[in-house]
């Protein structure tokens, strides 16, 4: 592997991204494949930073095995030979960035557009055939309504790289994906995930809850330790992981207990007890609902989505700022849910009598929840 720690931003290296497609993105073409009966295939490019073009003069030393051709001069050590670097290799900064430049110019070339509100997400249009394609790095995921058509694509993909076709789509991204024929529904989940948090942080045999907050509990940073023995005795807690994994698991499959994870990581700095029994309060919900499923179905409403928006008012006491929300449901089901606490004002939503003539929305300062329902228009439409 290259040692790629040794290069430096703006002489070896510039970008280093790969093509990543938000999880939005794959639920959006999820739910659009159960609205219209889409076939659900998938395909991982093997080794695929190794079909990267080196964007930049890099050289290493020779790896053991690989022989050279030529002879060293008299008194010259042969070790201290160096090669040229021609194609991406693992180790290297930019590895992922050329690979997602040599994908984008494969898929172009064999008829693949890229859409313009999500990068990640190419495509397909042949006649009547169509695809849809998210893409995770090196994993791709292909909706579409011709099963000949896709066998096509994979052709042509092999062409250029070496795949691992998986065939019908059954997970990605440790995400457990049930599709349906006879009831026109996909559905995804994650027991696997949700029992290995258990696992790790030993709450396997713990009782269930049957909500993942206690409704009257406030959680502030005031309960946070402010000793150094309280804060060194935190350490010990694994706060900051427990908060990684829940948060994937919100995002993914999840989004009954995307509030309460939004709160706790206001506190992963300098988590207090409180702020930790009310992760492990989670847990004990994800116990009694380990096999909890996100559907997606067919719909019978003209609508491309539905947008669920509220907010509360003054709901940080810490601030006394107010806390919005919103949802953006496909197919009966959220395809994201985001919380945000950014907000200096907000009007109630509750009838004012003194002003019996104000019928005008919830406005705030911020333009965050108008974002994703316009960014949703522009993916749906695509």
């Amino acid at each position: 592997m290259a040692q790629g720690y040794s290069q430096v931003q703006g002489i070896h290296y510039n970008e280093i991204f790969a093509s990543t497609a938000r999880m939005a993105a794959m639920h959006a073409v999820l739910a659009i494949a159960a609205a219209e009966d889409l076939e659900l295939e998938s395909v991982d490019i093997s080794t695929a930073f190794l079909n990267g073009d080196i964007d930049a003069e890099i050289y290493m030393k020779i790896p053991e095995g690989l022989e050279v051709e030529g002879d060293p001069r008299p008194g010259e050590d042969p070790k201290r030979w160096v090669v040229r670097l021609l194609k991406g290799l693992y180790g290297i900064k930019q590895g992922p960035h050329i690979w997602a430049l040599k994908l984008h110019l494969v898929l172009t070339s064999i008829g693949f557009e890229r859409i313009d509100c999500d990068y990640s997400v190419y495509v397909y249009r042949h006649s009547d055939d169509r695809i849809m394609m998210p893409i995770h790095v090196d994993n791709l995921l292909l909706a579409s309504n011709s099963k000949a058509t896709v066998q096509r694509v994979k052709s042509e993909l092999m062409t250029h790289f070496k795949i691992h076709d998986q065939g019908l789509t059954t997970s990605i991204l440790g995400i457990k994906i049930e599709c349906n024929c006879a009831t026109h529904t996909i559905s995804l989940s994650q027991p696997g995930y949700v029992e290995s948090i258990l696992e790790m942080f030993r709450m396997a045999d713990c009782n269930p809850s049957l909500t993942p907050m206690d409704e009257n509990q406030k959680l502030s940073a005031r309960m946070s330790l402010d000793t150094p023995e309280g804060r060194s005795e935190m350490k010990a807690i694994p706060y900051r992981e427990l908060i990684r994994k829940l948060l994937y698991l919100a995002i993914a499959t999840r989004p009954d207990i995307a509030y309460m994870v939004s709160v706790l990581c206001h506190f992963v700095e300098n988590p207090g007890l409180p702020h930790w029994h009310a992760a492990k309060r989670v847990l004990r919900y994800l116990k009694g609902t380990t096999g909890m499923r996100l559907i997606y179905s067919r719909s019978s409403t003209p609508d491309l989505f539905t947008t669920y928006l509220d907010a509360n008012l003054s709901g940080n006491p810490d601030n006394s700022r107010s806390t919005g929300g919103f949802a953006v449901c496909i197919c009966h089901a959220p395809c994201v849910t985001r919380f945000n606490s950014d907000f200096s004002f907000i009007h109630s939503t509750t009838p004012n009598p003194s002003e019996p003539n104000r019928s005008e929305p919830n406005r705030t300062d911020s333009n965050y929840h108008y974002a994703y329902p316009v960014w949703f228009v522009g993916i749906m439409v695509k």
